[in-house]
């Protein structure tokens, strides 16, 4: 399974222009690096981003 954490619009935005953002969730810190995370903003799924250095990095991103 792929963890989901919520974001917001500015996250939802800096996403889906590339960029990293910070995990907004603390089972995703916790995680290893290379863990792939689910990215949801307002019920809908944003981009899958993987979890390394302390940063969600978008891998794809969904232009829904």
């Amino acid at each position: 399974d792929i963890p989901a954490m919520e974001i917001d619009s500015n996250q939802a935005a800096l996403l889906k222009s590339g960029q990293a953002i910070l995990p907004t969730d603390k089972r995703i810190e916790e995680g290893t690096a290379g863990t792939l995370v689910l990215a949801m903003y307002d019920g809908k799924a944003i981009a899958i981003g993987e979890y390394s250095q302390g940063k969600v990095k978008p891998v794809r991103v969904f232009n829904i």
